[in-house]
């Protein structure tokens, strides 16, 4: 489906009642969300939204304007409800190369290929990290509950701070070959900031998670994660 021109996308979401999410990599599918959310606005069936917004709130990435857009246009189309899931840190990087996902096998935080790893601080703040399955249960699940809550929690629960802000963090050697597809300035970046990101405590969350009101969904902790995809290995 095209998603650059909005007229077309309110014949072809009429009559539709679709739960609809599109994720967000650039200008272009920027500006596609903005239109789908205009479209489904007058579509007249369409009445939930779920953004490209997994990970934190209020995270310093470059991405973050392309989330907050689409956010704000939620917030001013009231025929819409919507929902942000917020997942954490996806337990996927660290269950690569065995772990079945979709993400990219990059290393952050800890390369548990070399058995090392650069934790941003002390490493003694909070974090939660979730595995894209299990998100994608909940999410699926989400679906069925009588309202959503917009901002909606996924939870399962040494670089130092002034070195990761001045960009000198520790190199993971699972990551160098990487680079190849992944330029270094980027992934260094990257790497960076959820490092920043872990340390300030955005990974932490407060309120009221789905793992409670969808109480039959039991997610996979880090420790049984570990245990299943490198116990034996």
């Amino acid at each position: 489906m095209n998603l650059t021109a909005e007229l077309g996308l309110i014949t072809k979401t009429h009559d539709r009642h679709y739960h609809l999410d599109l994720q967000i990599l650039g200008d272009e599918t920027s500006n596609s969300l903005l239109n789908l959310i205009e479209a489904a606005s007058k579509s007249g069936t369409l009445k939930r939204f779920a953004p490209s917004e997994f990970g934190v709130d209020g995270l310093p990435f470059p991405f973050t304007a392309f989330k907050v857009a689409a956010i704000e246009k939620l917030r001013a189309t009231p025929s819409l409800e919507y929902a942000i899931f917020i997942t954490g840190f996806f337990l996927d990087f660290y269950g690569m190369p065995h772990a079945p996902t979709y993400m990219p096998g990059v290393s952050v935080i800890v390369d548990v290929e070399n058995m090392k790893a650069a934790i941003p601080g002390e490493g003694n703040t909070p974090t939660v990290f979730t595995y894209t399955k299990d998100v994608a249960e909940f999410i699926a699940a989400s679906l069925d509950l009588p309202k959503w809550r917009q901002r909606s929690i996924i939870a399962v629960v040494h670089d130092s701070p002034q070195d990761l802000r001045a960009r000198k963090n520790t190199e993971l050697a699972s990551n160098i070959p990487r680079y190849e597809f992944f330029p270094k300035n980027s992934l260094v970046g990257l790497v960076l900031v959820f490092g920043i990101a872990m340390e300030e405590g955005l990974f932490d969350f407060k309120g009221q998670s789905l793992n409670e009101m969808l109480p039959e969904i039991k997610s996979m902790s880090v420790e049984v994660f570990l245990q299943t995809y490198w116990g034996s290995k």
